[in-house]
């Protein structure tokens, strides 16, 4: 039987793996993402990560 920290690694690492492929296929499209950052709404496109923009508002 796995211990809970095995566990919680385990569903990191399929996490981590699910948010690359999306990546990826946002990349391959090119469109942005969007996640929730610091209490806001920001998308960005994949290979600018390091640089997200807030989305604007309707």
């Amino acid at each position: 039987m796995k211990t809970a920290h095995q566990r919680i690694q385990e569903i990191s690492k399929v996490m981590k793996r699910a948010v690359e492929k999306a990546a990826e296929k946002h990349r391959l499209m090119g469109v942005p993402m969007v996640v929730w950052k610091d209490g806001k709404v920001v998308e960005f496109l994949p290979e600018s990560a390091r640089a997200p923009r807030p989305r604007k508002e309707k």
